[in-house]
């Protein structure tokens, strides 16, 4: 529809200009003699040029018909044109009846497309009495060229004044099929810009449900290209924005989350992973990117969560003006899971400022590196434990000490630690024999 219908619309506004030029620069009059009364026949020539291309674009590219739909109203459109110029020129009132009556059949194959279209069409279809005004132009200009026919045949007006009828019609036909054409596509551009707008919407409000339930804090934020990533200033973060502040103790409105966090070494950690999400946003619209598995070229990348320590100040007064009654021994570092989303757009950003949406959620547990060297400290436990075990194993004792007195004979447990106490033993003298005898190849 949108490479035929403009094409068509070019081929009936190329055929005026050429009827006009040709009245224009010919010496010929191009005009017929019927019965005293001249016919215009290079105008029944271009009605019968533009009336299959109106066909057309109203049955196949307005109202969706069939190819074989437009060709049955093709044929009377034909004949009616061609019995009216014999009309014309014979000055038959029989002639001019069956030309009326061919057109009267044409306009009944677009009265037909008419109600098939509002038969299959949705309540909600956008433009849908433009595609039907279009039929409908076909029907008056049947009516007009016939009313004009009736008035020429009866001699009703002079022949300047059917010239300029044949003109006006002519003219002013390829206009108002050109701008219905025109607000036909606005409005299903304007459509279907609604219907991605809603469903951008709603992708927008899920992946932000999806965010706030997994973070206690969402904020827009914009990164540069050195890895600095600037907060919202006034009231544009909202309430996260107040109670994040609340919990670090310092106000974090238009600050740079690079300067919340505590040291050198996490901030350096940070600058890189914003650093990362920026190439990984300029590398969904760099020429040679290639297309993701969605088929999407420009949405958002996917990125990792980041551990950081959050610097937290002792008891301030913005604490205090908030009613927040904080304790002096509190922790100056809280642990806190970072999370950095871009939001997709449609051309690359401008001014080296990427939008971002940082995701936060703070630990309330051990951070990661206590974590880690409570893990080392179990490995070094549980290394210790073997270890003396094998020292166990090969002294005869515990690991721990000394190796403990033999129990009286006498005890009624000689039977549960004899056995083992006399395997090891042997084990022993077989170690100090083998010992003694190295000791002696040595000597």
């Amino acid at each position: 529809e949108w490479c035929v219908a403009p094409s068509l619309l070019c081929a009936i506004l190329t055929v005026l200009p050429i009827i006009e030029v040709a009245f224009a620069i010919s010496e010929s009059p191009w005009v017929h003699s019927g019965k005293g009364r001249p016919v215009f026949t290079l105008y029944s020539v271009e009605w019968l040029l533009s009336a299959p291309v109106f066909l057309a674009l109203s049955g196949c590219c307005a109202l969706r018909r069939t190819a074989s739909d437009v060709a049955a109203a093709l044929a009377p459109t034909g004949l009616g044109v061609l019995f009216a110029w014999l009309a014309l020129l014979s000055r038959s009132i029989a002639l001019a009846v069956l030309a009326l009556g061919f057109f009267a059949w044409a306009a009944t194959h677009a009265m037909r497309w008419v109600l098939a279209f509002l038969g299959e069409a949705a309540p909600d279809a956008p433009c849908g009495r433009l595609r039907v005004a279009s039929a409908l132009l076909l029907v008056l200009l049947f009516l007009a060229y016939d009313l004009l026919l009736l008035l020429s045949l009866f001699s009703a007006i002079d022949p300047h004044t059917e010239q300029l009828g044949y003109a006006a019609l002519a003219f002013g036909s390829k206009l108002l099929m050109s701008m219905l054409f025109t607000a036909i596509r606005a409005a299903e551009y304007q459509h279907d810009l609604s219907n991605l707008t809603c469903k951008v919407s709603h992708i927008s409000v899920a992946f932000m449900s999806l965010l706030r339930g997994n973070f206690d804090f969402v904020l827009p934020c914009t990164a540069d290209h050195a890895g600095g990533l600037r907060l919202p200033a006034g009231q544009l973060g909202g309430r996260d924005v107040q109670e994040l502040e609340r919990r670090l103790g310092r106000p974090v409105g238009g600050a740079s989350m690079n300067e919340l966090l505590a040291g050198a070494v996490q901030q350096r950690r940070f600058a890189n992973y914003v650093k990362s999400v920026v190439q990984q946003q300029q590398a969904a619209f760099a020429p040679t990117a290639a297309v993701n598995v969605c088929g999407d070229e420009h949405s958002a990348p996917l990125t990792q969560v980041l551990h950081v320590k959050l610097e937290r100040l002792p008891v301030t007064l913005l604490e205090q003006a908030r009613g927040y009654v904080g304790s002096a021994n509190a922790d100056s570092h809280i642990s806190a899971l970072v999370y950095l989303a871009a939001v997709p757009q449609t051309q690359p950003p401008a001014g080296g400022q990427q939008q971002l949406v940082v995701a936060l959620r703070l630990e309330s547990g051990v951070s990661p590196t206590s974590s880690s060297c409570q893990s080392a400290q179990e490995e070094e436990h549980v290394d210790g434990q073997v270890a003396r075990r094998r020292a166990k194993f090969c002294d005869g004792g515990d690991g721990d000490g000394p190796r403990p007195q033999a129990r009286p004979t006498g005890q009624r447990s000689l039977t549960r630690w004899w056995p083992n106490r006399f395997r090891t033993s042997i084990h022993r003298k077989r170690f100090r024999r083998t010992a003694k005898e190295r000791r002696k190849a040595k000597a």
